[in-house]
């Protein structure tokens, strides 16, 4: 199979998904062929950090020029929309993929009708009011796409407006993970590949500390520490008690699958974090921190550390499945093996 995936410039979590779905597809010997299109900035990011277990056979990072990372930062998201989309349709490789599976950019489908998107949110769901959003509902409604979205997270939108398949947790095996137990309560804080509430987490940290915490943290925040705290802070290297996070879904599903609980904090102009965040809480497997000053949020994490709290924690997420990527790989694989079998049918 040749699979194109195709992630947009808005953030990491969209783009490990894409790959976890791949390494599966990949286990299962099923690819012949893999091409991303991602932007330069997720392409460098995703070789710093975990290294994809397939062999990647082509990049193509020119679809999401000009240079601007967030969706949200180009001044004119249609204009730039209409121009990836013409690319896409001018791609040989998304043109000859067997299946090709998309984030949430239901743009994807002017380019390839058939395409398959992931995700568990719409742009409409934090544009509600656009021309790239009317764009992205007329999409939908011409085409009809299946979307594979986890099945806690799913907006009304993507229930409503495609054929959703609904999966669990999405967590991707690889090697980056740490392993090596604490030998106290550790508090783990990621804040993400985008930087967002960076500021915010370094006072938290800042108050734990005082407080005589064990925090560990990824090279992003660890980098923005004043000096004084450096030596304070250790690099991601053991497995923590509890994560302090921004609740996209693909940051979410990494820690659930491993029964770690977390602690949420983003940014509440954010409809989709606004989204995950109250339906985490209302699983009862997470602590919403968007509102507390740096003190509440310490006290509110030192709550969840107790023994007692973080066992009850622990035990709803291990109850809850984490085969997501092995759901979405099947579904891929169910449609490349029916396509293969109507293209025989069709010569025959």
């Amino acid at each position: 199979m040749h699979l194109a995936a195709v992630a947009s410039p808005n953030g990491l979590g969209h783009l490990q998904r894409l790959l976890g779905v791949a390494e599966v597809l990949a286990e299962r010997s099923m690819l012949t062929r893999l091409s991303i299109v991602a932007t330069a900035w997720q392409r460098a990011v995703a070789r710093n950090s975990a290294e994809p277990l397939v062999p990647i056979t082509h990049w193509n990072t020119r679809i999401f020029e000009p240079k601007l990372r967030y969706l949200g930062a180009f001044p004119d998201v249609y204009g730039a929309a209409t121009i990836w989309a013409d690319r896409m349709r001018e791609d040989e490789d998304l043109f000859n993929a067997s299946v090709v599976i998309s984030d949430n950019l239901a743009i994807t489908l002017a380019a390839r009708p058939d395409a398959v998107l992931a995700g568990s949110f719409l742009w409409q769901d934090v544009w509600p009011d656009s021309e790239f959003v009317s764009w992205e509902v007329a999409l939908l409604r011409e085409y009809s796409p299946p979307m594979l979205c986890n099945q806690w997270l799913a907006t009304d939108s993507v229930l409503s407006q495609t054929r959703p398949r609904l999966c669990s947790w999405t967590a991707r095996r690889t090697s980056a993970e740490p392993e090596k137990e604490a030998s106290r309560p550790l508090v783990e804080f990621n804040v993400g590949a985008t930087g967002m509430q960076l500021s915010r987490a370094i006072e938290i940290i800042t108050n734990l500390v005082n407080r005589g915490h064990l925090i560990q943290a990824t090279p992003t925040i660890l980098a923005a520490l004043p000096p004084s705290l450096r030596g304070n802070v250790n690099l991601r290297s053991a497995v923590p008690s509890l994560a302090v996070t921004r609740p996209g879904a693909q940051s979410i599903s990494e820690y659930a699958a491993r029964g770690i609980p977390v602690a949420v904090m983003y940014e509440v102009t954010n409809a989709e974090m606004v989204h995950n965040a109250r339906r985490l809480v209302a699983l009862e497997i997470a602590v919403d921190l968007a509102q507390d000053d740096a003190a509440t949020a310490a006290d509110r994490i030192e709550a969840a550390l107790m023994p007692a709290q973080l066992a009850e924690l622990r035990y709803r997420l291990l109850a809850m499945p984490s085969l997501g990527l092995e759901e979405m790989a099947d579904y891929i694989q169910s449609m490349f093996r029916s396509r293969m079998a109507g293209a025989c049918r069709g010569q025959g």
